[in-house]
């Protein structure tokens, strides 16, 4: 996304238009269009702007080496006897030094069902943090050490991000686990967009994570 304009792509063009209407026809759902409709003109500009980050001389934040492309279609996992043994990553074509948040907001998209979602999202991310300060403190890492806070601070920072993700990607959460599904057909079609924009089972999922993503400022200017 930081070399290519996202608008050429038709369900980013047109997802967030096609989500106001459906969220318009929903007495409980049209609350929260005034308030997408506030800030979608910065969505895509302000990712592209965290995307360059690193190499815009501006660091003022915490940067790791990002996969670019964090969903479990690009996992390896081992497993003996059920238990886990190893897991490796795939596909680091687009992989990009920024902050933690590029590949946070797009695991908790992509990655997680509605369930963790709604009832793990602070568990999870703990198991990151630890993990992450763990991995530093083993290979002897003498810089700063990343608080809970400062990596939740980078989310709240790259809340536009999260909540692109939400209202463009959040969808192939539902459209990938249908293998009679054509991925190519929703993302190059926009009459196909829109009727899987329509899902009731992403708008009850939208009914949960839109009072949060209020709630927590994301529609904040």
């Amino acid at each position: 996304m930081n070399s290519t304009d996202p608008n050429t792509f038709p369900f980013v063009k047109y997802s967030i238009g096609f989500l106001k209407e459906i969220l318009s026809e929903r007495d409980d759902l049209k609350q929260y269009v005034p308030h997408i409709a506030s800030v979608e003109h910065l969505l895509c500009k302000r990712s592209i702007d965290m995307f360059n980050e690193a190499g815009s001389g501006k660091r003022d934040g915490i940067f790791v080496l990002n996969h670019g492309d964090f969903h479990l279609k690009n996992i390896m996992i081992q497993k003996n006897e059920d238990k886990l043994t190893d897991v490796k990553l795939l596909d680091y074509q687009i992989s990009i030094f920024g902050s933690p948040a590029i590949d946070l907001h797009y695991a908790f998209t992509m990655m997680f069902s509605p369930e963790m979602r709604r009832d793990h999202y602070d568990e999870l991310l703990y198991f990151y943090i630890t993990n992450f300060q763990d991995t530093l403190r083993k290979t002897e890492y003498k810089g700063h050490i990343p608080t809970h806070i400062e990596i939740r601070q980078e989310l709240a920072k790259h809340r536009y991000w999260g909540l692109f993700l939400l209202l463009c990607f959040l969808l192939f959460n539902y459209t990938f686990v249908d293998e009679n599904k054509d991925i190519a057909d929703v993302v190059e079609n926009a009459e196909i967009l829109r009727k899987e924009l329509e899902d009731p089972k992403l708008l009850d999922e939208l009914r949960e994570q839109l009072p949060k993503f209020l709630y927590n400022g994301y529609f904040e200017l």
